[in-house]
């Protein structure tokens, strides 16, 4: 079976609950990494994952965007970004969903005849991402939960500390 590059569609940004934020340029999701821990010289997996954070790229300036960045203190913000994309001539859908807050937010330079953009970096305390309609990641860091491709790899951790 070949391996296929895809090609991204197109994608559209959401806060949930909310509403439409606008067309996005850039998505940068969180990376999923594990803490290792060093002993006797030796790396020994914690599996307990790293903080994440991702960011995203507005070609918009809603309000909606301020409606999400101003929560905080158990309030977090929850983005949703909807993309299509094909390869080999098939085409399916990715869901990414983002919780957290807004860590950091900035604009366009001020370039006159350029795009106007804003920059969202989020901490971000919960992501899933479904491809196709198949959850790979499901994961809230608040409620110990880490489901990956299918397996809760954080069951005995919750059942031991909840």
């Amino acid at each position: 079976m070949k391996n296929l590059a895809s090609i991204l569609r197109g994608q559209r940004v959401f806060v949930e609950a909310v509403g439409f934020v606008g067309t996005t340029g850039k998505v940068t999701p969180p990376e999923v990494e594990w803490e290792q821990a060093e002993v006797a010289g030796r790396e020994i997996d914690t599996a307990l994952l790293k903080p994440m954070e991702a960011s995203l790229e507005l070609h918009s300036m809603d309000t909606i965007l301020w409606t999400a960045a101003k929560k905080r203190l158990g309030e977090g913000a929850s983005f949703v970004i909807k993309r299509s994309i094909t390869s080999g001539g098939k085409e399916q859908s990715v869901y990414f969903e983002i919780g957290g807050w807004v860590k950091k937010q900035g604009g366009n330079d001020g370039d006159v005849g350029k795009e106007d953009t804003t920059k969202v970096d989020i901490n971000v305390q919960q992501y899933k991402l479904e491809v196709g309609g198949k959850v790979l990641y499901d994961i809230d860091l608040e409620n110990d939960i880490a489901i990956i491709d299918g397996k809760d790899v954080y069951d005995k951790l919750r059942k031991h500390i909840q």
